[in-house]
């Protein structure tokens, strides 16, 4: 693999990474203060580890794919894709 390649893949983890982060936060944040979704759920807390693990499913192929294929500089860009 050349140095570019492994570039490519590190940024395009990083970008991957970072989404998830911020998905991860987003939630968080509305559970937390009862917008959206959480204003009217029975049971929030069920409600945040649904959505948490459906976010963490989400993300899994993501990383997976970003490390198991070649990667060139030109799809490092594609974030979640």
């Amino acid at each position: 693999m050349h140095d570019a390649q492994r570039v490519a893949q590190l940024r395009l983890s990083a970008l991957n990474a970072m989404k998830t982060a911020n998905e991860l936060e987003r939630e968080w944040t509305a559970s937390f203060y009862g917008t959206g979704t959480y204003a009217a759920a029975a049971d929030k807390y069920k409600l945040f580890v649904e959505n948490i693990e459906q976010i963490r499913r989400d993300a899994d192929p993501l990383f997976l794919d970003g490390w198991q294929r070649d990667v060139r500089p030109s799809t490092a860009d594609k974030v979640g894709g």
